[in-house]
């Protein structure tokens, strides 16, 4: 086989593997600082409210052992999260209606002072109201809007009468309905954020560390995880997951070429990322070299067999020798290129051969005029590096 065109589809990039299991392990240990962190804060506010608090009763997940696959270390990291965002709701909405009910009863016993005792009444019954309210507000509301509910409860104890109370009323339910339906958002996001981060794992590049940033930004719920955001980083992930699936791909063909005996040569590396063709020498090859041409846009490359021109001039002087000697070599190469897709297989690289020109085709060789001397590294447009002598 003197031309061959291969293409290839990756089903398990194990270098992708091996770096997202790392990944994993090290947003693993981010997460168990941030389930510390809620221990922290946990014993601050048991401390401050003592047996008032209520204290989260969300059970952690196991820590996996060293020998977890990528797929177990990622659900632990999965249910880590939202365990440690549960756990950390239930304390927030603990402490909030302490630090509200405080602040009502606050407002009852001022008002109580100058209200007559026919307003007794009214103001428990507000009290009530506004705690019943208040209870269902979540505990990741930003400061901002708890500042705009506690005001908006003010108003309602201070109504000087019954239509304004029920308006304050109305109103005070409308803005903690809408705190849940925001919060209900962010949770979404959140999720959302965390797989997206989930499927970066084990790609690598400046606008990784950019989308990373972002996304744990909307986990923080400092920033929305709008469709344009979505969009742009699942652009950057298809970028990163070609370049890595190159990267891969380079690695296992190099391996197999330098395990069959072949010297590769410099620009191997470059002619996947951008394309043009390098020489391979061996032994068996003899005065022949293998032309290998990459296509990187389509995950495919092109193998040739070159030869230097002879004019005829042969051994045994019969022009029958080099037809004989490019059938030999041919086969030779035809051997070695079925190893090479083999091993790719192996590698998790489903290959499919395109085109083939078999042994002993006219034409089949690719001969080139040169001063019997072979160029090494890649070869430059219209250039074609060609054997020497052995």
């Amino acid at each position: 086989m003197s031309h061959d065109t291969s293409s290839w589809t990756i089903e398990n990039n194990r270098l992708l593997e091996d770096r997202a299991k790392q990944a994993a392990w090290l947003l693993a240990d981010e997460c168990e600082r941030e389930a510390t962190s809620l221990d922290t804060k946990t014993a601050a506010a048991r401390e401050k409210f003592g047996a008032a608090l209520t204290v989260p009763s969300t059970q952690m997940p196991p820590r996996p052992n060293a020998t977890a696959s990528r797929v177990e270390v990622e659900n632990y990291v999965r249910d880590l999260k939202a365990a440690t965002r549960e756990g950390d709701r239930q304390l927030s909405a603990s402490i909030a209606a302490l630090d509200v009910g405080a602040r009502l009863a606050c407002l009852a016993a001022v008002i109580a002072v100058s209200a007559t005792p026919s307003m007794a009444d009214t103001i428990k019954e507000r009290r009530e109201t506004a705690a019943r309210v208040i209870g269902r507000l979540p505990g990741d509301v930003p400061d901002e809007v708890r500042t705009t509910i506690l005001k908006m409860v003010d108003r309602l104890f201070g109504a000087a009468d019954d239509n304004t109370a029920i308006n304050a009323e109305m109103a005070l339910r409308v803005q903690v309905q809408t705190a849940q339906e925001d919060s209900q958002q962010r949770e979404q996001q959140r999720a959302c954020a965390v797989k997206l981060r989930g499927r970066l794992m084990g790609l690598e590049g400046s606008d990784l560390t950019w989308a990373n940033d972002e996304l744990i930004r909307v986990e923080r719920g400092e920033r929305a995880l709008n469709p344009q955001l979505i969009q742009r980083i699942e652009r950057i992930e298809a970028e990163a997951k070609r370049r890595v699936d190159r990267q891969y791909a380079t690695q296992v063909i190099k391996n197999a070429f330098v395990a069959l005996g072949y010297s590769v040569e410099e620009g191997f590396e470059t002619a996947f990322s951008e394309g043009g063709a390098v020489h391979f020498e061996h032994a068996e090859l003899h005065e022949y070299v293998l032309e290998f041409e990459a296509e990187p846009s389509n995950a495919a490359f092109h193998a040739h067999l070159v030869r230097e021109a002879t004019d005829g001039l042969d051994p045994d002087g019969s022009p029958a020798y080099r037809q004989m000697r490019d059938v030999e070599v041919e086969k030779i190469l035809c051997t070695h290129l079925r190893q090479v897709r083999k091993e790719m297989n192996a590698n998790g690289m489903q290959v499919r051969l395109e085109d083939r020109i078999a042994p002993g085709t006219l034409g089949a060789v690719k001969v080139v005029q040169s001063e019997r001397t072979i160029k090494k590294g890649r070869a430059t447009p219209g250039e074609r590096a060609v054997p020497r002598r052995r």
